[in-house]
C-alpha cells in the first residue's frame, strides 16, 4: 500500500514539475496582441484575404459583412516572438461605412483594400484615407495597402498598379499585391506587419 501511495505522489511531483516547466517556458515566450481593421469597398476581397490567412481557405463568394466579423491567429516571428493578431473585417457598404469608424479608432494596424480590376474602388481609397485621417494619428499606426485579386492583372480594362502605388506612397502606407484566390502576398503583408508592430513597442 505505502510503495503504491509513494509511485502516485512520484506521479504527481512528476505532473506537477512538467506542469510548471511548461508555465516557465511560456512566460519566457514574449507576446504581443495587435487589432488589425481591413477597410475598403464592398466586394474588394477583405473577407476573403482575411479568411486565407487565418484559415488558408478561399470560396468565390461571401455574403456581404454586416457591421463586422472578427477571426484571431498567432503569429511566430523568425526571432521568436509570438503576435496574436485579433482581425476584423469590415463592411463595405455605403450605408454601413460610418461603423467602420467604431472598428478602426483603436486599431494598431489598418489595411486598405482595393480590386484592381475595379476602377471606382481605387478613387474610393481617398474616401477611405481621410476617414481615417480624419479620425486617428495615423503617426500611431501602421497603415498598409492590398492591391487585391492580382491574379487577374492580365485582364483588359484592370487598374494601372503604378496608381495604388503613388497612393501609397503619398500616403504613407505599405503596399502590397495580393490574391486571395491563389494566396499571393496576404502571408508576406501580415508578417511584415506584426514584425513592425514588434520594431515599433521595442523602440518604445
Amino acid at each position: 500500500m505505502g510503495s503504491k501511495q509513494n509511485k502516485n505522489n512520484s506521479l504527481t511531483k512528476l505532473q506537477l514539475k512538467s506542469r510548471d516547466e511548461k508555465e516557465d517556458e511560456n512566460n519566457l515566450i514574449k507576446k504581443y496582441e495587435i487589432k488589425i481593421v481591413l477597410l475598403g469597398d464592398i466586394n474588394v476581397g477583405k473577407t476573403s484575404i482575411v479568411l486565407r490567412y487565418s484559415k488558408n481557405i478561399f470560396k468565390n463568394h461571401y455574403p456581404p459583412t454586416i457591421g463586422g466579423a472578427y477571426t484571431q491567429k498567432i503569429l511566430l516571428l523568425q526571432n521568436g516572438i509570438l503576435i496574436k493578431f485579433h482581425i476584423w473585417d469590415t463592411s463595405g457598404q455605403e450605408r454601413y461605412r460610418t461603423m467602420s469608424k467604431l472598428y478602426y479608432l483603436d486599431a494598431e494596424a489598418i489595411i486598405l483594400v482595393y480590386d484592381i480590376s475595379n476602377e471606382e474602388s481605387v478613387i474610393n481609397l481617398k474616401y477611405w484615407i481621410q476617414e481615417i485621417k480624419n479620425n486617428v494619428n495615423i503617426n500611431n499606426i501602421i497603415l498598409a495597402i492590398a492591391a487585391n485579386k492580382c491574379d487577374i492583372k492580365e485582364i483588359d480594362g484592370k487598374v494601372d498598379i503604378k496608381k495604388g502605388k503613388k497612393f501609397a506612397d503619398d500616403n504613407n502606407l505599405i503596399f502590397y499585391e495580393t490574391s486571395a484566390l491563389k494566396g499571393i502576398g496576404i502571408e508576406k503583408m501580415f508578417y511584415d506587419i506584426g514584425n513592425k508592430y514588434y520594431d515599433m513597442k521595442m523602440k518604445k
